[in-house]
């Protein structure tokens, strides 16, 4: 077998392993998202796709400006509960909500200032396989609380 040989049959062995990764993980995040649907309290915004619980109540207006900006802190984990991305060290971080993943801002709508949520997005409303530091096609939790509107 020559070297150029040798390379294509570890392109192929190294795609297919991607392939089934993608697969386990879609399989696994669709079981994980299914026992969400069940716990009491937590509400569905899109079937099988984005579920959300209220950890903490807020007050005032309700956030429904998809195109708007506010201030959040958030942390983002996987169901291992491995912190990808926690806004606790540098605080409030502003967000457009129209330049986030699908999942985090359809999940937001309805909150109050000061109101806390679990989000729990499909990957279809997450990074799918595009993301660097999020395996491909894994479920994200996401723990937001909102701060106020940006002016």
């Amino acid at each position: 077998m020559s070297f150029d040989e040798l390379g294509k049959l570890a392109q192929e062995v190294e795609f297919e392993a991607h392939k089934k990764r993608l697969g386990d993980n879609l399989k696994s995040s669709e079981e994980f998202l299914a026992g969400v649907a069940t716990r009491p309290g937590v509400r569905c915004v899109d079937d099988m796709l984005l579920y959300y619980e209220v950890v903490k109540e807020g007050v005032g207006p309700v956030l429904d400006d998809v195109k708007g900006s506010y201030y959040f802190n958030y942390m983002a984990r996987l169901p291992d509960d491995r912190v990808l991305y926690d806004t606790k060290e540098s605080g409030c971080q502003q967000v457009a909500l129209d330049s986030v993943i699908p999942g985090f801002a359809k999940g937001v709508m309805g909150m109050r200032q000061g109101e806390r949520r679990l989000l729990y997005i499909h990957p279809s409303l997450g990074f799918r396989s595009m993301h660097w530091t999020v395996p491909p096609n894994m479920v994200l939790v996401m723990d937001v609380e909102l701060g106020g509107e940006a002016k």
